[in-house]
């Protein structure tokens, strides 16, 4: 029976909430001076950014060819849908948060993900029963506080797949043998070995595995007894088993042993020659592209300034290449089927993704779908590559997307931060970005010294930089900014997640008098609490992370990492600061910011806090994405000077409901 009282109580606070937040939270326009005279494009509201309903992306061909799996919505949910390439029925299952990635199992029956939508990070394996749609999914891995993953689906017709967990041992990733169907599940090789990464062949043998010591990082293959050694690196190296070749004779490998980028190479298990497949002069080679059926290289992939493909095959070189603009669109294959007739591209640049459905026998092209943000295309703004010479002679690449104004005056500013350190900004869309742009600001995004993709030598030059030339390369790139004539210096945010966060802070206490504000998500603010609450799987990986930091049971490394620990230096504050902390975040613990905001309290400083009880190191639900960017457009607002959308009607669904 419907229950008119909760109705009424339901509608009357969505009436209470309307009116007491559409007087309070209109949109804003622009204050800054080269702002409030433009007549900007049209604001583009949050929940496109966040909450769009007509979402798709992830397409994924099953091995028969026959079935697509995709994420999407169903009924204003995020949802895994699927549905047979011929046509027929759509079905989806829906998520309370984020969907997943789907992934089909050999037999084109089951449909895997893996999700943990506590923040945890303790990931399950889930599979759905194409032939039972209306069943619910099948948790895999069901173990409490076990971190799993798919290891490796075989390309043959099987419901068989393979597992890593760590259910053992929390340190290390066991492999298992799981049978979809029946749920047997079999421990299939023990990590007693500090095994980072492991081929597998589509009959569960082991055929390659890089095992990880003090000193050295190791590729080992099988013999008769025992394992055979073939590279022995520094513990620091880059290798990465793509695959053997179809006879069992060579490795296909992304290292960057004996050279300072990573390279696509071919390495002879009996002569320990090698062959360099691809390399790129600047930057590191980032993905090889292998046929699924005699393992022969297709494609490389690098990303300097804009998206590079390398081809090795010349069909698929005719096929693709006329599909984009060398240099200035992407292009990736994101599945195929067993037999390589059908196979799906996704094509894109600043404003999203297009996803074709390519058959290769007749060579007709089916477009899927693209990206909700295209719908914006018209007032989006290109991401333009950038590069600068640091104040020790380094040079130092990025982006910058500015809003698009007539007057040609320096702008509001903010610097946003990407997480890692060891990642980068690349070209394509970008929420955040765009979304700031829109705003009107100048992004500048800066890939640092120790940020990955550039070398060896790029990235090792950040060891003990934390809060030193790490961030000075963020104070030159807005130095740049600023004599490029983009830049207002009185009028610049600093901006990042993790360690941007980090970087957030670290400009907010050390270099305060270059930045007017701070939004800090999820960054760490103590480094030798970081090294204390580290997750226990990244144990093997601490040496690394020694090398960069230092290791606060040594007296020296901790006087060090204090002295590059934000929390000391809060007292040194000027403007405020936004911290944004996900409750259950297990990299880098809830304390950072609890510290973080207790000391700018202590000290009088001016910071607004929120936690998000149900998130961790990233924000799942759409309703907090929404926060963040509401949070976030407000906050610069009053210190930028840039517009603010206002409330958006989203925000009502998801405080009523």
């Amino acid at each position: 029976m419907v229950n008119l009282k909760h109705i009424k109580h339901l509608a009357l606070k969505v009436l209470v909430l309307f009116a007491a937040l559409s007087t309070s939270a209109c949109a804003t326009k622009a204050t800054h001076p080269t702002l409030k005279t433009e007549n900007l494009p049209r604001s583009i509201p949050v929940r496109h950014f966040v909450a769009n309903a007509d979402y798709v992306g992830s397409f994924n061909l099953s091995p028969d060819g026959k079935h697509l799996a995709f994420e999407g919505v169903s009924q204003l949910r995020p949802a895994i849908r699927w549905r047979d390439i011929e046509g027929g029925k759509n079905h989806a299952v829906k998520f309370k948060k984020s969907s997943s990635y789907p992934y089909w199992s050999g037999d084109s029956r089951y449909i895997l993900y893996v999700t943990d939508p506590s923040g945890k990070e303790n990931f399950n394996v889930f599979a759905i029963d194409t032939h039972q749609p209306d069943k619910p999914a099948k948790n895999l891995t069901p173990t409490p506080g076990v971190r799993s993953y798919i290891h490796h689906i075989p390309n043959k017709d099987t419901n068989v797949i393979y597992l890593a967990s760590n259910q053992r041992d929390p340190e290390y990733f066991d492999i298992y043998r799981h049978n979809i169907e029946t749920g047997q599940q079999a421990l299939l090789y023990k990590n007693e070995n500090n095994i980072i990464d492991a081929f597998l062949n589509d009959e569960g043998e082991m055929k390659a595995r890089v095992r990880q010591t003090t000193e050295s990082r190791i590729l080992e293959i099988p013999n008769e007894t025992s394992w055979q050694t073939v590279i022995t690196a520094d513990g620091f190296d880059v290798i990465r088993v793509a695959s053997l070749n179809s006879d069992g004779t060579s490795i296909y490998l992304l290292t960057n042993v004996n050279r300072d980028r990573v390279a696509a190479i071919e390495f002879d298990i009996a002569t320990k020659e090698h062959t360099v497949l691809y390399e790129h002069p600047r930057v590191d080679v980032d993905g090889l592209y292998l046929s699924p059926n005699n393992k022969r290289p297709l494609m490389a992939f690098a990303r300097p300034d804009y998206p590079l493909i390398h081809f090795f095959d010349d069909r698929l070189k005719g096929l693709l290449e006329p599909k984009f603009e060398a240099g200035e669109n992407g292009l990736r294959i994101i599945s195929v089927d067993r037999s390589e007739n059908r196979l799906i591209t996704s094509s894109f640049d600043e404003t999203g993704n297009r996803f074709e459905l390519i058959d290769l026998t007749t060579g007709n092209t089916t477009p899927l779908g693209e990206s909700p943000s295209r719908k914006n295309a018209d007032v989006l703004r290109p991401q333009t590559p950038i590069s600068f010479t640091s104040r020790d002679g380094l040079t130092v690449h990025g982006y910058v997307t500015q809003p698009n104004i007539s007057l040609n005056q320096p702008l509001p500013t903010v610097v946003l931060v990407h997480g890692g350190p060891w990642a980068r900004d690349t070209w394509g869309y970008q929420n955040l970005s765009q979304f700031l742009a829109n705003r009107g600001y100048a992004v500048l995004q800066i890939n640092y010294r120790g940020s990955a993709g550039y070398g060896r030598q790029f990235l090792f030059s950040a060891a003990g930089e934390f809060a030193g030339k790490m961030h000075t390369d963020l104070i030159d790139g807005l130095d740049w900014a600023i004599d490029q004539g983009i830049t207002d210096p009185e009028h610049v945010a600093i901006m990042g997640g993790s360690y941007g966060g980090y970087a957030t802070l670290v400009g907010m206490t050390m270099t305060p008098e270059r930045f007017s504000c701070g939004v800090d998500f999820v960054g760490m603010s103590d480094l030798a609490l970081l090294w204390e609450t580290i997750p226990t799987y990244w144990r093997p990986f601490m040496p690394f992370w020694e090398h960069f930091i230092g290791n606060p049971d040594n007296p020296a490394d901790k006087k060090i990492m204090d002295s590059k620990s934000p929390v000391n230096f809060a007292h040194q504050v000027q403007g405020p600061l936004l911290i944004i902390h996900g409750a259950n975040d297990p990299r880098v613990v809830l304390e950072h910011s609890d510290r973080m905001v207790a000391a700018l309290k202590e000290h009088d400083k001016e910071v607004e806090y929120l936690v998000i009880d149900d998130e961790g190191h990233g924000f799942q639900h759409w309703k907090h994405q929404m926060t963040l960017y509401r949070k976030t457009e407000d906050f610069l607002a009053n210190c930028l000077g840039g517009r603010s959308g206002g409330l958006d009607f989203y925000q009502l669904g998801s405080w009523a409901f």
